[in-house]
């Protein structure tokens, strides 16, 4: 069946026996196959030598939670995105596939391979769901444009500048950042050379958020979670064009005046008890939806002519509440 496609260049396999190597001389004639998803799940998976013959694929992706001939995986040197999942030891197979940029390591493995640092090329590499674990001495060695795993370890490690001209073309094509470990007030200066950006989170330990928040112009989704952050800084009210705002931030006490400046934003979410709202909310033209985690709600929000729906969750409170707000202000409170 599979060699009747010879067209194919993506190809996901869901749950396969464990007979695996009955389908890869199929495999094998798939020339223009570029992306191969394996996923067994909770069932067996076994790597056969065949799998030597799909030297034209580059992106792999196994998904299983007993892994046999992992060391096969080493004979696919050209791959240049790798992700393993579910699995319990990471092959040092892997270390063969010297053209890797990018790799993902997701499961309960609690060791690296000990020359994971000569993999030369690789720029990214996520391990979400790692155990407790000392990475080698080479891991040091890697030169990553981007990190994403527990915070101890990306401290160890040495972030790759790219060539101007590359980190150029980089940063005009991001619409959508995350930003968790690393120096804040560079990462935050360096997106606001990127005018697709429209999408952007912050958490981490950081205690402070800094100016250069407010140069994001076109900035349409803000989540921010730092459980240190007990100042937010008025720059914030610049993002005119912010649509839907959440903060998470269990320092912080007050929101600046300037958050009535937000002409554009039409959700905000509060996931902080001792929050207090400024009232400077009542400025807000096209809020239409709040969702709070705190104890009390300002009266201003009646003069949110366009707030049709609340969640509000005060901490500690019985299961029944009553709206702070005016007799206008009665379109749809949802009280937990």
């Amino acid at each position: 069946m599979l060699a009747a496609l010879p067209s194919v260049i993506s190809l996901n396999l869901h749950h396969v026996p464990l007979e695996l190597d009955r389908g890869f001389p199929a495999l094998a004639e798939l020339t223009a196959l570029r992306t191969l998803g394996v996923r067994a799940g909770s069932r067996s998976l076994a790597i056969p030598p065949t799998i030597a013959k799909l030297q034209q694929v580059r992106h792999l992706t196994i998904d299983a939670h007993v892994l046999t001939g992992a060391e096969e995986i080493g004979a696919l040197t050209k791959l240049e995105t790798l992700a393993l999942r579910r699995l319990r030891k990471v092959p040092d197979a892997i270390l063969r596939c010297r053209a890797l940029t990018r790799l993902t390591l997701d499961g309960p493995f609690r060791a690296l391979p000990a020359d994971i640092g000569s993999l030369e090329n690789l720029r990214t590499l996520h391990v979400p769901h790692v155990g407790k674990f000392k990475a080698p001495a080479s891991f040091a060695s890697l030169r990553l444009h981007e990190f994403k795993g527990p915070p101890a370890l990306a401290k160890q490690i040495q972030h790759a500048a790219l060539p101007p001209d590359e980190d150029e073309l980089e940063v005009q094509s991001i619409e959508e950042a995350q930003l968790e470990h690393g120096e804040l007030a560079s990462q935050l200066a360096r997106l606001t050379r990127a005018p697709k950006l429209r999408r952007l989170r912050i958490s981490g330990d950081h205690a402070s958020l800094p100016e250069a928040i407010g140069e994001l112009a076109r900035l349409e989704r803000l989540a921010i979670h730092l459980p240190e952050l007990a100042v937010l800084c008025p720059a914030i009210g610049k993002l005119t064009k912010l649509v839907w705002l959440h903060l998470s931030c269990g320092k912080l006490h007050a929101l600046p005046p300037e958050l009535g400046d937000l002409v554009s934003l039409e959700r905000l979410g509060i996931d902080n008890p001792a929050l207090v709202l400024p009232t400077s909310i009542g400025r807000l033209p096209k809020l239409t939806q709040l969702s709070a985690r705190m104890t009390t709600l300002p009266q201003e929000l009646a003069e949110c002519a366009s707030l049709i729906a609340v969640d509000w969750n005060p901490p500690g409170a019985p299961h029944r509440h009553h709206s702070p707000c005016s007799a206008s202000f009665r379109r749809c409170v949802r009280c937990s």
